[in-house]
């Protein structure tokens, strides 16, 4: 990989967001990776629902693929960020894919 040092006029390559939060969590790593692939996906491609809360489709494949992981092991993390409350899934009907919400942990004192 060819890199070079950061200028001021350097254009910078996309990022994803990162909340600070997630540092502190005990969660692993890959989760919170996870999380901010799905966070990034709410962001700019999110759909609103009924009551205007975003919500994005994401396929588990596509989630494995974005993280070179198994399904099976992309729902164990989607497991452990939901069991941390960071997202709540939907379940549509059958062959639908689930509603994946994101929830934003709170600042704490």
């Amino acid at each position: 990989m060819n890199c070079e040092f950061i200028t001021s006029d350097m254009p910078m390559p996309s990022c994803m967001l990162f909340p600070k939060t997630l540092v502190a969590l005990s969660i692993s790593n890959i989760a919170k990776i996870m999380y901010c692939l799905i966070l990034d996906a709410v962001l700019n491609f999110g759909i609103k629902d009924e009551n205007g809360t975003l919500f994005v489709y994401f396929p588990l494949s596509k989630l494995a693929a974005n993280i070179s992981k198994c399904i099976m092991t992309v729902g164990r993390y989607l497991n452990e960020l939901e069991k941390a409350g960071l997202i709540m899934r939907i379940r549509q009907e059958f062959g639908k894919p689930n509603r994946i919400y994101v929830l934003v942990p709170k600042k704490e004192n």
